[in-house]
């Protein structure tokens, strides 16, 4: 029976932020291909399967992460840590100029997006359940921002800048900052649905949105992101480095030509 159930938990991931979007639609790829998925989220996902183990947690509050992820670490016995997925984020309230953004607001997405990887992160090395591969749900906009996405876009980047030095620190771990593009989540939506014409860039994007195939599903970048996994060692990134995925999947898409 233990030798059964060591095999059962011998390809565990870890996802933050697994109730909605694209960690939602992460779990279900991994659960399906056979893997043991851990989940954080502050809201049950609509997840029923034996391979399955949900936390409930607030990310931003520091020492219930560690609560949670060593919950976690007991329920699997402690099984080696195959994936890491720093999913969790928000964009916070519409797009506005940045001498509006409410500061509160500001902190709100700073910790969300930037203070709770490192919890996260901080967390999994104190119980030495060190991940073999860490990916963060990154943005273009913390290398190229714009016009009303201060709260969003600062904290990415310092998202950024958290993965890169925890890769100093950590070389046996690779890490990633994956930007993902424009994918149909509640992230996309907030930064669409209430901007104005006042902000001419993301207006130009919520047009461009409404072409056919502009935006994609959560469930078809969850995929995108595990061939990524799969063929790291044949894309030659650099460890710690931020890179935007559609320019991965080209890459991938010509060698496979």
């Amino acid at each position: 029976m233990e030798s059964s159930l060591k095999k059962q938990l011998s390809n565990v991931v870890l996802i933050t932020g697994c109730s909605k979007g694209i960690g939602y639609a992460l779990s279900l790829y991994y659960l399906q291909n056979g893997y043991t998925v851990c989940g954080i989220s502050r809201t049950k996902p609509d997840i029923e399967h034996p391979s399955f183990y949900w936390q409930y947690c607030d990310l931003t509050q520091h020492d219930a992460v560690l609560c949670a992820v060593s919950e976690l670490y007991d329920r699997v016995k402690g099984a080696s840590l195959e994936l890491l997925f720093l999913n969790a984020g928000t964009f916070g309230d519409a797009p506005k100029k940045a001498h509006t953004v409410d500061l509160m607001q500001f902190n709100n997405v700073f910790a969300i997006n930037a203070l709770a990887v490192k919890s996260t992160l901080d967390a999994l090395l104190h119980i030495d359940w060190r991940p073999k591969i860490a990916l963060a749900s990154a943005s273009i906009s913390s290398i190229r921002p714009r016009a009303g996405m201060l709260s969003y876009a600062v904290s990415k980047a310092a998202l950024n800048s958290i993965v890169k030095i925890y890769q100093l620190e950590n070389p046996d771990i690779f890490f990633l900052s994956l930007g993902l593009c424009n994918v149909k989540t509640s992230i996309y939506h907030a930064i669409t649905d209430g901007v104005s014409s006042e902000l001419p860039e993301l207006f130009a994007l919520k047009k461009r949105a409404q072409e056919p195939g502009y935006v994609i599903s959560a469930k078809q970048r969850a995929e995108d992101m595990a061939k990524i996994v799969e063929r790291l060692d044949e894309l030659q990134l650099e460890k710690g480095n931020f890179y935007e995925i559609r320019t991965l999947l080209k890459t991938m898409n010509l060698a496979s030509a």
